[in-house]
């Protein structure tokens, strides 16, 4: 993880929000025509959500716009910041996103490909 995401994310409060995980799972049941599987998870202790998305194809361009439809569908309204890695196989984001208060989210996505 970066550290000016890393200083970020110390900054605000991350904790289970339930509702976060609701939206991100009701924007993935409508996507089921651009994705083959997701997982959603939630880690207590590093207090961070996990979503694992399987795709036929990795194609750049099309994760980058279902990424960016994604954070339309569930940012707070203040800030969001997020890191972007591809390796052989997969693509990955690191995103936060707070309100006024700095209660938010930590969420970390994994776009893998079938092939």
């Amino acid at each position: 993880m970066d550290q000016i995401f890393k200083k970020i994310v110390k900054e605000i409060d991350h904790g289970y929000e339930s509702g976060i995980g609701a939206e991100i799972n009701s924007f993935m049941t409508y996507q089921k025509e651009n994705i083959n599987d997701y997982q959603l998870s939630f880690n207590e202790n590093e207090e961070y959500f996990s979503l694992d998305i399987t795709l036929a194809n990795l194609n750049k361009i099309a994760v980058k716009q279902l990424f960016f439809q994604l954070m339309l569908f569930i940012e707070y309204s203040h800030a969001t910041f997020y890191t972007f890695n591809q390796g052989v196989g997969e693509i990955s984001y690191e995103v936060t996103s707070y309100n006024n208060n700095k209660k938010g989210f930590l969420l970390k996505i994994k776009f893998i490909s079938l092939a």
